[in-house]
């Protein structure tokens, strides 16, 4: 609550601090430019202030919330610039005033949304990738388990070259390689079933499956890279 409190007061010290010298030098009576300029500069604020509304909260989440940080306060470092020519030139004429800084704030806009959308995307993305490769450390360790569990030594070596080759590449993954890796948690757990229920034949047989897979996979990872 106290930490609230101190942004608001934080946040609040630039509007004061405008406030005051806005109405201390230009007081009152002011064409309508100049209100203009004042209520795109006050808008313009807002959107810093609101941004963090726009951002990610994943893994990559500070990278990828500092590129919609530095567009909002471009905007309004820009928007304030320009709104103060309007306010000092004060013209008769609202037009320039109106459609230049609508201009900045369609630009921004469009800019911000974009970049908002893409985050979200890219933040699902990491998302589903960190979920998957949990999904294989657990099951590669799972197989690890079932390779004492086999009686068979000559399936237990084939079992344990299977590990090895995909625990040398567990962290990497790709597109083309996101479905074999499906293909080999299922296995996994149809091979731990069988090594469960004593069914040499099916151990044997999922076994080779796994191989195949598990080759399959590293010629993708390896023309991938």
């Amino acid at each position: 609550m106290k930490a609230t409190f101190l942004k608001i007061i934080f946040f609040s010290l630039f509007l004061i601090a405008f406030n005051v010298l806005f109405f201390f030098l230009s007081g009152t009576d002011n064409p309508p430019t100049v209100w203009v300029a004042y209520g795109f500069i006050h808008w313009a604020y807002l959107m810093v202030l609101i941004t963090p509304l726009l951002g990610t909260k994943g893994k990559d989440s500070f990278y990828l919330n500092a590129t919609l940080y530095s567009q909002s306060i471009s905007y309004f470092v820009i928007e304030f610039v320009v709104g103060l020519v309007f306010v000092f030139w004060r013209p008769e004429s609202i037009l320039w005033s109106v459609l230049s800084q609508s201009f900045l704030w369609l630009v921004y806009m469009a800019i911000i949304i974009g970049n908002a959308w893409s985050n979200e995307v890219t933040d699902k993305q990491t998302a589903e990738r960190a979920k998957a490769h949990e999904s294989i450390t657990v099951n590669r360790m799972e197989l690890k388990k079932l390779i004492m569990q086999i009686d068979d030594m000559a399936i237990r070596r084939k079992v344990s070259d299977i590990y090895d080759m995909l625990t040398a590449s567990n962290t990497r993954q790709t597109v083309g390689s996101i479905g074999y890796d499906m293909e080999i948690n299922n296995n996994i757990s149809l091979l731990r079933q069988a090594v469960y229920s004593h069914d040499t034949e099916s151990i044997s047989n999922i076994v080779e499956q796994l191989k195949v897979l598990a080759l399959q996979r590293k010629a993708e990872l390896k023309y991938a890279h």
